[in-house]
């Protein structure tokens, strides 16, 4: 899978370094392909290599009652970055950067775009590196362009599926948003966090596209939700016990301004 930088070089350097002897590899779904390849450099390495063959949906999504189970002494995190203050076991992220251009996508992008001139810019961790290159191309083409950092995350302009601070800080500063990146997870977060028109450019599928009419329709899925449970007597308030997800404080104030 060459569109993705796996630092396989980095990855024996950490192993020998720290001196692992059981190693948990988590991979998201997207990646899971590359899972033989990463297990035999691990072996390589000197390291026995397990891996997770659980759905990973973020850095919030550690595996790490799996690897005390199994008694790994490191995980190896591919596809985020760091997001948990501290690892009950020892933790390298390994971000998985895209190796591949996103000029076309950004090009088909700026089309979209005419009768916006104040832009603001976002992305996953895969393309951070391509900010600036984005940045300079909408500023060639006449636009004015943001990227929001308010410090909670690693990278300027990088979103998460749970954090859109970054593209939240300057929304109200800004007349629509380019988002870089394949799918439409978190362009769909983007734009129903934000309120604004939302362009992708998909440098996977080297296209560019509005995602206004799925907001629309989640917006409508939402609002038939409440509607619905305006009707109840009796409400649940679930927790989850992942290690980054588990808010049983807020959970509690919920409770409390249900009651």
């Amino acid at each position: 899978m060459k569109m993705f930088d796996f630092e396989e070089e980095r990855l024996k350097q950490e192993i020998v370094k720290l001196g692992a002897k059981r190693v948990l590899i988590q991979l998201p779904e997207g990646l899971k392909s590359e899972a033989p390849r990463l297990a035999k450099i691990v072996e390589k390495a000197g390291a026995f290599p397990i891996v997770s063959a659980d759905p990973c949906y973020g850095a919030c999504d550690l595996a790490t009652s799996e690897a005390e189970s199994l008694g790994a002494d490191l995980i190896v995190h591919y596809g985020h970055a760091k997001l948990l203050k501290y690892e009950k076991v020892p933790t390298i992220y390994i971000e998985a950067r895209a190796t591949i251009s996103v000029t076309e996508a950004i090009g088909k992008a700026l089309l979209l775009m005419e009768n916006w001139h104040k832009i603001g810019l976002a992305t996953t961790v895969q393309h951070v590196q391509t900010i600036d290159e984005a940045k300079e191309m909408l500023i060639r083409a006449g636009k004015t362009v943001m990227v929001g950092d308010t410090g909670r995350l690693n990278y300027p302009g990088q979103v998460v599926g749970c954090d859109y601070s970054n593209a939240k800080s300057i929304a109200e500063d800004v007349e629509a948003f380019l988002f870089i990146g394949g799918g439409r997870f978190h362009a769909l977060g983007l734009a129903l966090s934000t309120l604004k028109p939302t362009v992708v450019a998909d440098p996977y599928e080297k296209r560019a596209y509005l995602i206004d009419e799925e907001v629309q329709k989640v917006q409508k899925q939402r609002w038939a939700s409440i509607q619905e449970a305006q009707k109840a007597k009796t409400f649940a308030v679930l927790v989850g016990l992942k290690p980054g997800q588990k808010r049983l404080e807020e959970a509690l104030t919920i409770r409390d301004k249900l009651e």
